[in-house]
């Protein structure tokens, strides 16, 4: 069951992510930012977006297939993922609710006994 809440929100934070990819190339991105950004720094963002979202999906699929592999992606994932939200929040208050998945994900994965510190 734990496995299945962790595959099921990675999967919708990195389809979320995906959607904020893809949204960041439209003029309605502009509704989701409180400040200006310069056309380079949305390149980032949109670009770190659509790396994070489709490394969670692929993180999602191997934990659903049972691979010794997942975990560590999902941790990789979580990491840099984080980190990203971290220099978002520089731009916008609002990239910390991007903190919620991957911190969840991680102490999920602390419990189930596969993330050792």
């Amino acid at each position: 069951m734990k496995d299945i809440l962790l595959i099921g929100a990675n999967t919708l934070n990195g389809l979320f992510r995906l959607y904020f990819a893809y949204l960041g190339t439209t003029p309605a991105i502009k509704e989701f930012l409180t400040a200006p950004v310069s056309d380079g720094t949305m390149n980032i963002i949109n670009i770190m977006f659509l790396v994070l979202g489709l490394g969670g999906l692929v993180a999602s699929l191997g934990l659903w297939r049972g691979t010794e592999w997942a975990p560590k992606a999902l941790i990789l994932v979580s990491v840099a993922t984080i980190l990203f939200d971290v220099w978002g929040y520089t731009i916008q208050s609002s990239a910390a609710l991007g903190f919620i998945f991957p911190i969840v994900s991680l102490f999920m994965l602390y419990r189930s006994g596969r993330l050792h510190l």
